[in-house]
């Protein structure tokens, strides 16, 4: 049995003094790349999650949890209810959705092609209803996702090639995706939840089909970005049939002009989606050892290899070549520490 909770961590207990989960068992459900890391709390039959949220050095805090939760949930998108927090010891105890993912069934083998459209109908919702900026979200250019795709230049490169770490390379690769970007057709904004994935979709214990979590770095950006982060999984291969058909339900009723800015910007953050996350994967792999992502760097490679042969990415894929950045290179020696 899990021993109780003032034992374990006296800060946890301080925040649950005085309330309803005072003195129950804690039992770690998990930690996340960035850092946050979750307890299950057991009060007889009663459960729930403590939510600790103070190690987020590359993540939104919690006041953004709260303030993007609260909002999806005004616009009857299914999220966690929050029990209660405090914002200055980041922590928080939410609703216990369970352990089932849509990625876990899926695993499973069962369901694919429902799970895919019930993840892409919730898209279409929170496009037709978050219309506007409002709870005033950072672009894409101001976002921390942002800042991670500094990870490619920055590890992915160097590990690859195996020369050393340059600004200069960085500077040289925001300048041509920046480029990229600008001289892309235009695509209506909406709000992101900036990792969406069959992994941050629960199968609720109660309350509907599905619930959201992970969603405390949303963004306003360009539509395709969660439909890309869905579609162009990084861990795991999505069927062609299943894309195009997520795709065409995602982009019913849309004029010819905004499908070709769609096009293009799904194309775009694409690129910009696995090379951030080929880089995440490689860094935290080479500085804190975290292994359990590695697996999935052979098809980032390969989906960055993809995309650098659509038109829009030549200037990237130029430059890439000049640098003599391999994306064939086998895992053993791109994950060899120097």
């Amino acid at each position: 049995m899990t021993p109780p909770l003032e034992k374990i961590d006296s800060i946890y207990a301080d925040f649950l003094a005085g309330t309803e989960w005072q003195g129950a068992e804690l039992i770690p459900a998990m930690v996340d790349t960035g850092g946050r890391e979750y307890y299950r709390l057991l009060q007889g039959y009663k459960t729930a999650l403590l939510m600790d949220m103070s190690d987020g050095t590359w993540e939104s805090g919690l006041k953004d949890y709260v303030r993007v939760c609260e909002y999806l949930a005004s616009k009857s998108v299914r999220v966690p209810e929050i029990y209660f927090y405090d914002e200055q010891s980041c922590l928080a105890v939410i609703e216990d959705l369970g352990q089932i993912s849509f990625g876990d069934i899926v695993r499973a083998g069962d369901e694919r092609s429902s799970l895919y459209r019930t993840a892409t109908e919730v898209l279409v919702e929170i496009r037709k209803q978050c219309t506007a900026n409002d709870l005033k979200l950072v672009e894409l250019q101001n976002s921390i996702p942002r800042m991670k795709l500094n990870f490619f230049a920055l590890d992915y490169i160097p590990a690859a090639t195996k020369n050393p770490r340059r600004e200069e390379d960085l500077a040289e690769f925001d300048a041509i995706f920046n480029q990229i970007m600008k001289d892309a057709t235009p695509c209506p904004m909406t709000l992101a939840c900036a990792d969406y994935h069959l992994e941050n979709i629960m199968k609720p214990k109660s309350g509907g089909d599905y619930a959201l979590i992970d969603f405390q770095d949303a963004m306003w950006i360009q539509a395709p970005y969660d439909l890309v982060n869905l579609l162009e999984d990084a861990r795991q291969t999505v069927p062609e049939d299943i894309k195009a058909e997520m795709k065409a339900l995602y982009c019913a009723g849309m004029s010819d002009e905004e499908r070709e800015g769609f096009d293009h910007w799904y194309v775009i953050l694409s690129m910009f989606f696995h090379c951030k996350v080929v880089g995440q994967f490689t860094k935290y792999y080479l500085e804190r050892g975290l292994d359990a992502y590695i697996q999935h760097i052979p098809r980032l490679q390969n989906y960055i290899v993809t995309e650098l042969e659509h038109p829009i990415m030549k200037p990237l894929k130029n430059w890439l070549a000049d640098k003599n950045v391999p994306f064939d290179i086998p895992l053993d020696e791109l994950l060899k520490k120097s």
